[in-house]
């Protein structure tokens, strides 16, 4: 199946290779790993808050 699949995402043109040249792609680009970093960044924050609060009340 997987080869099947590589052949009808060549033939639809999803791997043009100018697309990096692409103002509005590369644009794309930065916009989603900047929101994909602020997820992260927001899910590492919360991870810490929890563990100091649960430190703060339960580790004596």
């Amino acid at each position: 199946m997987l080869p099947w699949l590589a052949k009808s995402v060549e033939q639809s043109g999803a791997l043009d290779e100018a697309r990096d040249a692409n103002l509005w792609y590369c644009m794309e680009r930065n916009l989603a790993d900047s929101a994909a970093q602020a997820v992260e960044s927001w899910r590492v924050t919360r991870d810490l808050w929890a563990e100091l609060l649960f430190e703060r009340l339960y580790a004596a």
